[in-house]
């Protein structure tokens, strides 16, 4: 652990126990109920899978690229900002390594990371994907559907023991300055993409999976 993870854990000590001794208190009223169902939530951040999945099916329609690039673009931000940047460099270890929160982690089945905790890797990959694409849409109600699931998987990390609060946030934090940095970026794309007519452009600006099966039917007729 570096001297910035040790200032975290000495200075958040009563929050980020807080938190967590909350949600073991919320485990241990609700049995066996809410364990499933946060390690349900948990999956769809693990890997990233689900994010590039789906940003990549939205920029197989015209109508939704500039929303799935921009989320995708935000998610390989993210990765790089958590992953390969604040991780390594902080090398905060996990909330269960303490024996004060190990028995907590235990009760809801003791999963363990190979990586560091701060910050957390789950959160910032759903988050950028979802709230990215959301914020690009300009769609409020797709916000208010996509910011509850973000903060569904916060609630799932500091559940299952996996980070501590400040772990979460500091996701929030980066995923916010990906976010921003990847609606900048896919602004500057699109507007060099509207200014130069060629074969690439158009293609980029117009093709969709749907005409793609539209061909296929005329043609098969």
């Amino acid at each position: 652990m570096t001297n910035f993870a040790l200032w975290l854990d000495s200075a958040f000590h009563s929050f980020d126990l807080g938190v967590l001794r909350f949600y073991n208190g919320l485990a241990l009223k609700a049995g066996n109920f809410l364990t499933p169902l946060m390690n349900f939530i948990s999956f769809f951040g693990k890997g990233g899978i689900f994010s590039i999945i789906f940003t990549l099916t939205l920029i197989l329609f015209a109508k939704t690229r500039n929303a799935g690039l921009t989320g995708l673009i935000a998610f390989l931000i993210g990765v790089i900002l958590v992953n390969v940047i604040l991780k390594p460099l902080v090398l905060r270890a996990r909330p269960y390594t303490h024996s004060e929160i190990n028995e907590w982690w235990q009760l809801v089945g003791a999963n363990t990371e190979s990586d560091y905790s701060f910050p957390s890797g789950h959160v910032s990959a759903f988050t950028t994907a979802l709230l990215g694409t959301s914020f690009a849409l300009k769609n409020k109600k797709w916000l208010f559907l996509t910011l509850p699931c973000a903060l569904l998987m916060a609630v799932s990390r500091n559940y299952l023991m996996m980070h501590y609060a400040t772990d979460v946030l500091a996701s929030f934090i980066t995923s916010t300055i990906a976010i921003v940095l990847a609606l900048l970026i896919v602004k500057l794309i699109y507007k060099k993409l509207e200014n130069t007519e060629n074969k690439f452009t158009t293609f980029m600006l117009t093709a969709s999976i749907v005409n793609l099966f539209k061909k296929k039917e005329k043609t098969e007729k």
